[in-house]
């Protein structure tokens, strides 16, 4: 009768049909900040420099990379 259950999820509770327009929608805006968290951009070729900077723990947020 008392019995609970704990459940979890990895990704969240997201419909990406609904949320991300909504979510396009606060960036443009200026009420979603997601510049904030990139801490660096690196090309395909840089894949090397990358890789070290993270292993040097320089890259403190997500790095974006680029393949064109």
């Amino acid at each position: 009768m008392f019995e609970r259950r704990l459940f979890r999820n990895i990704g969240g509770t997201c419909c990406p049909e609904l949320d991300f327009p909504k979510y396009l929608q606060w960036y443009q805006d200026g009420d979603l900040d997601l510049d904030a968290l990139v801490t660096a951009c690196y090309y395909l070729d840089q894949i090397n420099e990358a890789c070290d900077a993270l292993i040097k723990g320089e890259i403190a947020g997500r790095t974006i990379l680029k393949f064109a």
